[in-house]
């Protein structure tokens, strides 16, 4: 499947200072899929989601909120 033709609603979580996959990664990620959000982690690594558990658990649980009536 070709990113472009992707149609539910995604979100793009990274860390500014990854330096496994560097943050152009998930900038570009989420400009090849129509309507994603990116969220970005300032100075978080590649495992923003231990760092930064509590700003990534809030940025999943409203993009979720947001979306609630895609996903029924």
């Amino acid at each position: 499947m070709e990113l472009p033709s992707l149609d539910a609603p995604t979100l793009v979580l990274h860390g500014t200072a990854d330096q496994l996959t560097p943050v152009e990664n998930g900038v570009r990620l989420a400009g090849r899929i129509p309507g994603a959000h990116l969220t970005l982690f300032d100075g978080a690594r590649h495992a923003y989601f231990l760092e930064r558990r509590e700003e990534a658990s809030v940025a999943v649980v409203d993009f979720l909120d947001s979306h609630s009536d895609a996903l029924d």
